[in-house]
């Protein structure tokens, strides 16, 4: 049997996801601290030293780009939007 391996995040919470979607900071914090370690996996780029050596390093602009995304898909379900 497979076990979860969170490396000692622990679980993030429903009440950490409602206050963060209400603009909570802390609860924001928690969120990105869990996530923090995908986030770094997402934003990674390869490349290749002169030897031809493969290396990896975390892109900051991806970085932004993923943070931004966070931000908004978290807070976004707060606005109500009326088409009427």
């Amino acid at each position: 049997m497979k076990t979860c391996k969170n490396f000692g995040r622990g679980r993030l919470l429903l009440d950490d996801l409602n206050n963060a979607a209400y603009g909570d900071p802390v609860a924001m914090g928690a969120i990105f601290i869990y996530y923090d370690g995908y986030l770094k996996k997402l934003a990674r780029k390869k490349f290749y030293d002169d030897d031809g050596y493969i290396h990896f390093y975390v892109d900051d602009e991806r970085m932004s780009l993923l943070d931004f995304i966070v931000r908004t898909t978290v807070v976004m379900p707060t606005i109500k939007i009326s088409y009427w």
